[in-house]
């Protein structure tokens, strides 16, 4: 699939006819055949209208094709609520013109920009092919497969907090890498394999709902807050000493030496139920946080930890 059939398949626009009345009832008029948005934005770069006309015109062709509806409240977007490096009519404009950039430069896009939005709403193999046109910098292509991201191994700290909230994508980062700077909060739609990566101390607001998050060989890591409706695998990292959180995926702990509890809250009802699965965390003790209530749990598994107690009181 192409970049430009990506975006027309968010346009609303339709062609337009009215309706008027004459005893017999109701007919269509035949209104003259009118150009559309595209013809009509290409017809004014070929008479040679200036980027700022093109950005102007572009604007207020995108804000009647491609309304956002902001609640009952609010209404539809106005058109001095939208942006100029707003990305889909950026993408827009690029399958539109002739020459794109050119407008998009006056209106301040940038090729970062565009990329944000489209791994926040398509999947590489989507639009990878189209890398030139969105003007993908060089170092970036190389990390783009159809279904991930995927960096590493380098001798430099990787920084993704360029990156927007959401991936529809998966997220594969391979050391050595000597440092890893994530969002704030980070959700994929693909699984997320983080392995060999140094100071990396905490991981939290990471999630890959109905997938899985596996960190491995991480040496710094030291706590871990389970990802919402994600299964976690954890594996070879000595400094890991606490996990915390709500349980709604499996969870499975190997070769954590220092890992002493795994403060965890289980659910009152969850169908599947998750499992847990624990081995060789020689100083673990308990599993589980005091509750109240009644928690379920499917399987627990727990092999080569000499100092296991039991669970929290359920």
């Amino acid at each position: 699939m192409s970049l430009s059939s990506l975006i027309k398949s968010t346009q609303h626009w339709r062609p337009m006819f009215s309706i008027k009345g004459n005893r017999y009832g109701f007919e269509p008029d035949s209104p003259k055949p009118r150009l559309s948005p595209e013809q009509t934005l290409l017809r004014l770069e070929a008479e040679g209208a200036t980027p700022q006309d093109l950005a102007t015109t572009l604007m207020q062709a995108y804000q009647v094709n491609f309304p956002e509806f902001r609640g009952l409240h609010c209404g539809f977007r106005r058109l001095e609520e939208l942006s100029p490096q707003d990305p889909q009519m950026g993408i827009w404009a690029l399958v539109v013109f002739q020459d794109g950039w050119r407008v998009l430069d006056r209106l301040g896009t940038t090729s970062m920009t565009l990329l944000r939005f489209l791994l926040a709403k398509w999947p590489p193999k989507l639009w990878m092919e189209d890398a030139d046109l969105l003007r993908i910098p060089w170092e970036l292509r190389d990390h783009l497969e159809p279904d991930r991201l995927r960096f590493g191994p380098q001798d430099h700290p990787l920084d993704l907090r360029w990156l927007d909230g959401r991936l529809v994508c998966g997220l594969t980062i391979m050391g050595p890498i000597p440092g890893l700077n994530l969002p704030q909060a980070l959700a994929c739609a693909g699984d997320i394999h983080i392995e060999g990566v140094r100071e990396l101390g905490s991981v939290e607001n990471l999630t890959a709902p109905g997938r899985q998050l596996t960190l491995k060989a991480c040496p710094d890591l030291e706590a871990i807050e389970l990802p919402a409706s994600t299964a976690i695998v954890v594996q070879d990292c000595p400094r890991l000493t606490q996990i915390r959180g709500r349980v709604t995926g499996n969870i499975s702990v190997e070769d954590c030496s220092e890992l002493s509890d795994l403060d965890v809250v289980f659910p009152r009802d969850a169908l599947p139920p998750p499992s847990v699965m624990v081995k060789r965390c020689l100083r673990l003790e308990s599993i589980g946080r005091p509750s109240g209530v009644p928690r379920v749990c499917k399987d627990v598994i727990v092999e080569d930890c000499p100092r296991f107690r039991g669970f929290g009181p359920g």
